[in-house]
């Protein structure tokens, strides 16, 4: 799922502001659905890899793209502070769900435990998604919490059908990615995730 992860999540943020994020993370949440399900079935390490490759598009639009795209959306201030509770809660979720899907592996093995993560996400996530989930808080007349008026007169200019695709966002992206931060910032990400699979 590592590799197919990398591969989807820059995909995922280029059209990310192209297509309703709610539509974007539900296709995410019912591919992992669907995975874990096969992978309840599966009877050849073939089926298991050829179905890891699909696992990107939820961990790019439920774990990583898509969260702190929601984030960056409806709030203006204390992102930081909102993207490492983000953060945190992903990882004791991790830690939780690893602990209780080896207790049901010992009681009723492994297929069993897949077919409970398939029902979990099917039955917690995917309603969270269609409830909570929206692309703008200017959609509904609001401003992100925290701006003020005047905050939101000096963001980055967009077009009226670019959005965050506009000429001028992605002038500005492209000047950030020529950024010493922004390499140091992806080797900190590599470095970060390397250390998490190794251990």
């Amino acid at each position: 799922p590592v590799p197919s992860a990398a591969v989807f999540q820059p995909v995922l943020g280029n059209v990310i502001a192209r297509f309703h994020i709610r539509w974007l993370m539900l296709a995410g949440a019912l591919t992992m659905v669907v995975a874990f399900l096969v992978f309840s079935v599966a009877t050849e390490p073939w089926m298991f890899w050829l179905v890891a490759v699909f696992t990107g598009i939820p961990f790019a639009t439920c774990l990583s793209v898509g969260p702190a795209t929601l984030v960056n959306r409806w709030f203006y201030r204390h992102v930081g502070l909102l993207l490492g509770v983000f953060a945190a809660c992903s990882a004791l979720g991790g830690v939780v769900f690893m602990l209780v899907g080896q207790v049901i592996i010992d009681t009723a093995g492994c297929r069993v435990a897949y077919q409970v993560y398939a029902a979990v996400i099917l039955l917690v996530c995917v309603p969270a998604i269609l409830l909570c989930a929206r692309d703008h808080p200017a959609d509904f007349g609001l401003l992100p919490y925290g701006a003020t008026e005047d905050d939101m007169a000096v963001q980055p200019a967009t077009d009226a059908t670019g959005g965050e695709n506009s000429p001028e966002v992605m002038r500005r992206a492209r000047a950030c990615m020529r950024t010493p931060a922004f390499f140091l910032l992806l080797l900190s990400g590599f470095l970060m995730n390397m250390v998490c699979q190794v251990n």
